[in-house]
């Protein structure tokens, strides 16, 4: 079975790309969904992130409140150095065990894997083929404005917490999204690599 990386800073589209490999029968693991689900009240990197950063952006139930996380440690990189140490460990965790299941189910030709931290993470390694999306800063501060109702500002701290340079690669190729979605699909399909000729 083929695996594809799809990776890029917020904002850049990712999840366009990833609906478009979804419609012609992959398996997408959002690797965002993940990290959402494994710092829930009582799982081991709860328990980590509250003995490490504190309590302040927790509910009355006790549970992570996430836009109050996000904005404690966005603006703070030693923080968000920290938040992403805990939960990289089980998010790959994670989803290699959803790749293996994929495997022994044959439920789908291939699988792509979505995650803004794809190589950081160590998971180009396992990739066959890796998107890197990319767009100018203008157009992804508006875009996560408008995702997440959040102001300039705060789009312009998670655009500063992402900005870095991509791993080249022969198995990475880089797609510019400035466009709309359909001409974004256009490129994708150029692209040839969708993963239904290698159903191994």
């Amino acid at each position: 079975m083929k695996i594809i990386g799809v990776t890029g800073n917020t904002g850049s589209g990712k999840s366009t790309v990833s609906a478009y490999f979804e419609k012609q029968g992959g398996f997408i693991i959002d690797a965002d969904k993940i990290g959402h689900e494994v710092i829930r009240k009582g799982t081991p990197a709860y328990s980590e992130i509250i003995d490490t950063l504190g309590t302040e952006f927790l509910d009355g139930n006790g549970e992570i409140v996430r836009k109050k996380l996000g904005d404690a440690v966005f603006s703070e990189f030693e923080k968000l150095r920290l938040l992403t140490y805990i939960t990289h460990k089980y998010i790959i965790r994670e989803c290699d065990a959803i790749i293996e299941r994929v495997k022994r189910e044959r439920s789908h030709p291939f699988t792509v894997i979505d995650a803004p931290l794809l190589f950081e993470a160590g998971m180009d390694g396992i990739c066959d083929k890796i998107i890197i999306v990319t767009a100018d800063e203008e157009t992804r501060l508006g875009r996560i404005m408008a995702r997440d109702g959040i102001t300039r500002e705060q789009a312009e701290d998670r655009v500063n917490s992402q900005t870095r340079g991509y791993r080249c690669c022969e198995k990475a190729v880089f797609l510019e999204n400035g466009g709309t979605a359909g001409e974004l699909e256009c490129m994708i399909e150029g692209l040839g690599i969708t993963g239904v000729e290698d159903n191994a």
